[in-house]
This record gives C-alpha cells, structure tokens and sequence, in this order.
C-alpha cells in the first residue's frame, strides 16, 4: 500500500504553533535586593528592549 503523494506532503508540513509564555521566575526587584545583598555597590544599567546590565567591580 502507497500513501498518495498529496497526502504524504501534507503530513510532512509542520502546524505552526504560538510562542509559549511563561512566568519569570523572578522580579528586577527581588533580583536587585538579592545582588546588592551579595555585590555590595552594584549598579543597574537600562538597555534597549527592557533589558538591564548588571555593572560591578571588585574593591
């Protein structure tokens, strides 16, 4: 038995889906408290499309 080649291509073609979102894990505020707890003077830099730096240096 042969599957018609219509159908095989058919099949062969991907479904697209939606992106998946998920939850952070984390808030830039729970992130921020925890870093200036363990880098003490580390400061926040905004970059473009809502990210952020993180900026330290080693007394």
């Amino acid at each position: 038995m042969t599957i018609p080649l219509a159908l095989a291509v058919a099949v062969a073609v991907a479904v697209p889906t939606p992106p998946t979102v998920r939850p952070c894990p984390h808030t830039y505020a729970e992130v921020r408290e925890i870093v200036h707890g363990v880098l003490p003077g580390a400061r926040w830099r905004r970059l473009p499309l809502w990210r952020y730096a993180l900026v330290w240096q080693h007394p």
